[in-house]
This record gives structure tokens, C-alpha cells and sequence, in this order.
């Protein structure tokens, strides 16, 4: 059987940006590690601004058409990620050279892209509805592609991207936070792009009552500042609040080091206005440590059943009050940080991945096995 694929994405990390799509990243390697040839036609490049953005697109969907035009027939399977305008080009080899499109949706592509305007929407619908089968990494999307896009439930799959549990796993803490001079802190841990969707002022907001409440409390950042016009917003929120000595910014951190910082936390805060899944959460839980999110999209279910502690989206108050419970209830956090651990080995990247290849393959899976409970 020839074990060739081509992925189409419009994010990938380098070595300049080395958290960009990583998680798709992770999958391409997890497949060559099966004996899968993969081919990656990406975006790896996450600047933005009108111009480069326009640059980079143009010139990946050069790419990504004259590969498919010339290359596209060695593949038995086209897999896209991110709906549109990868989606295009998919169809363009399933129709071209009869190939199998498989399209995972992350989110982004149907919460932002899909709904920028009309023409956008009919062509993510047309790509969802002339897919061979599409993968949605979170029930939240399910519901969307069922209602707002009338796919069909028997070519959709609910499978995350999966947490790669030999990176994020429970570690000694005290010995990590030696070495990360965080000894004498409660540090408080976010993990995402610091953009405003992300719930970032919320945080700050809540982070201040807290601090108050317990002063070793610190809370720690780790993640792109995409919108300078938001930073300036942000350094003028850490100034009214008085707790610019309490907050510290990391930029951009590797797995690895993501994964220490986790073991060394309180708590993992992700008080997102959206989220299609929620894969740092995920990784978090794996490493033993207790989310506080928003009750929104993927978060609502991976949090579900105390594997963590949701909150109303927007209510930094409520907010504040989840973080102080995290900090004074040590029976609360055993119980959710063994119901995360649980969760998490749920979603193990390898076992998920057997799912990926079944559909690669064209073999039915029973839709209950792909969803997470």
C-alpha cells in the first residue's frame, strides 16, 4: 500500500518560530515514525500585519498549487489542517489526481475565518462537504459543522491532536522550581498568544485580587505578543493595577520548557473568549497540574466532570475567586489534578493517531470511540 501523504497547513514551526503549529508538527513526525512518507506544503512564518500577511499567503498558495499540479499524484492521501484557503487546494488533488482529502479543523478556521464573509463561508462549506472525511479536535466544532454547515454526522470524527505524555508528564516540583529560581513563589502559569481573545486584561484583573489575598502569588506568561497596539494596552493595565512586579513575560517557550514551568504551577489559567480545544490544558493536566478556564468551546469538556475548574467567560471575579479556591483548597486539587490525569491519558497522541490512519485508510471507526467522554 503506498503510505504517502501530503499536508497542507497554513501554520509550522521553523527554527525562528518553533511553537507555530506545533502540534501539527508533532503529528508529521508521529506518522513518519509509522513508516508514512509526508510531504508539508505550510506557513512558517506567524508576523502579521496586512502586508506580510498577504506576502506569505500568496506565495504558500503558489506553492501549494504547483505542488499539487506537478507532485499531487504520488500521494494517497491529502490532509489538510485549517479548512480555508488549504482546503482549495486539497480539493484541487482530490479532484486532479482522484486523491483521499481529509480536513481537521482546529477552530480558528470556523469560530474567525469561516464567518469573515459569505464567500469565505460557502467555500469552507463546499471544502467540509466534498472532504472524504473531516476531523474536528473538539465537540464544540462537532456542533458547528452539524448546524451551521449540515455535514454529515458519518464522515465527522471528534480527535484532538493529543498530548505527547512523554513531555508532559508529572515531575518532582520542588526540584524544578530550584532551578527555575521560582522557589519562594505560588507561581500562576498562562500559556498562549497575548492577544486580547485570549482573555489576557481579564486575567490581570483577576490575578490583582489574588496577589493581594497571597503576595508569594506570581503569574507567569508564556506566548507571542502579536499586537503591539494590545501590548502597550497591557503594560498600561499592569500600571493601573500596581502588579508590574508580580508579572512576568517568558515570550516564547519550547515543550520542554513549557512542560517544566507547568510542573512548577499552582494552576494552568486560560481564560479564553473561544477555544476550539484547548490543547495546552490538555498538557497541563498530563503533567498533574490543575486548569482554571473558561466554560467555552473544548474547555467546557475537557474540564468537565472536575478535571478542572470552569468559569463564566469575561467575570475576571469570578475568575479571581476560582484561582484563591486553587490556592486554599488542597482536597479540591488532589481530587481534579487525579480526574485531569485520567483525562489526559485519554487523548494520548499515539493512540489518537491509530484513529488518523484508520481514516487515512478508509475504515470506518465507531463515531463513540472517537469522542472524548
Amino acid at each position: 500500500m503506498n503510505k504517502r501523504v501530503l499536508v497542507l497547513s497554513n501554520m509550522y514551526p521553523t527554527k525562528d518560530y518553533p511553537t507555530f503549529g506545533i502540534f501539527v508538527k508533532k503529528q508529521v513526525e508521529q506518522l513518519k515514525g509509522r513508516g508514512w512518507l509526508a510531504s508539508v506544503v505550510a506557513i512558517h512564518d506567524p508576523r502579521s500585519g496586512k502586508v506580510n500577511v498577504v506576502r506569505k499567503y500568496l506565495l504558500w498558495m503558489f506553492q501549494a498549487f504547483l505542488h499539487v499540479l506537478l507532485k499531487g499524484k504520488q500521494y494517497q492521501v491529502v490532509h489538510v489542517h485549517y479548512v480555508f484557503p488549504a482546503g482549495i487546494f486539497g480539493l484541487m488533488a482530490k479532484k486532479l489526481w482522484k486523491r483521499r482529502l481529509i480536513v481537521t479543523v482546529h477552530g480558528g478556521d470556523i469560530d474567525k475565518m469561516a464567518r469573515k464573509n459569505e464567500r469565505i463561508f460557502n467555500w469552507t462549506k463546499r471544502i467540509l462537504h466534498e472532504a472524504d472525511h473531516v476531523i474536528c479536535v473538539g465537540h464544540g466544532l462537532y456542533q458547528d459543522l452539524r448546524e451551521d454547515f449540515e455535514v454529515e454526522a458519518g464522515k465527522l470524527s471528534i480527535i484532538s491532536m493529543g498530548v505527547d505524555q512523554q513531555i508532559f508528564k508529572p515531575r518532582d516540583p520542588e526540584a524544578i522550581k530550584q532551578k527555575l529560581n521560582v522557589q519562594d513563589q505560588k507561581v500562576i502559569l498562562f500559556v498562549g498568544n497575548i492577544i486580547r481573545e485570549k482573555g489576557v486584561l481579564e486575567l490581570l484583573e483577576a490575578f490583582q485580587n489574588v496577589h493581594q489575598s497571597e503576595p508569594t502569588a506570581r503569574l507567569h506568561l508564556a506566548g507571542t505578543h502579536k499586537q503591539a497596539a494590545f501590548l502597550t494596552e497591557v503594560e498600561q493595565k499592569l500600571s493601573d493595577l500596581s502588579i508590574e512586579d508580580a508579572v512576568t513575560f517568558h515570550g516564547v517557550l519550547s515543550p520542554e520548557d513549557v512542560a517544566e514551568w507547568m510542573n512548577t504551577a499552582e494552576m494552568l489559567v486560560l481564560p479564553s473568549w473561544m477555544e476550539g480545544f484547548g490543547l495546552v490544558a490538555l498538557e497541563a493536566m498530563s503533567s498533574g497540574t490543575v486548569v482554571v478556564g473558561s466554560d467555552v468551546g473544548g474547555l467546557s469538556v475537557l474540564l468537565k466532570d472536575e478535571c478542572g475548574i470552569r468559569v463564566p467567560v469575561k467575570d475576571a471575579g469570578k475568575l479571581a475567586e476560582a484561582m484563591e479556591n486553587v490556592l486554599s483548597d488542597d482536597a479540591q486539587v488532589a481530587t481534579i489534578q487525579q480526574n485531569g490525569l485520567r483525562r489526559a491519558s485519554e487523548h494520548n497522541s499515539e493512540a489518537l493517531l491509530d484513529k488518523v490512519i484508520a481514516i487515512y485508510k478508509g475504515e470506518l471507526i465507531d463515531e463513540q470511540q472517537t469522542e472524548t467522554n
